[in-house]
């Protein structure tokens, strides 16, 4: 899922938490994070709505 924050170290890049269906079982926890620039697209990525 996509995150307002940014990745520190990576400028212009987002942080994406967790993974796909298809990532192995340590990649898709919420506290695994990765660096991604929000101008591309993924198929991997997506987001919630919650309130």
């Amino acid at each position: 899922e996509w995150t307002a924050s940014d990745y520190e170290g990576k400028t212009g890049h987002k942080v994406s938490r967790g993974g796909a269906w298809s990532y192995n079982p340590i990649s898709a926890r919420p506290a695994y994070r990765l660096p991604y620039d929000p101008d591309r697209r993924f198929d991997s990525i997506g987001f919630r709505c919650a309130r």
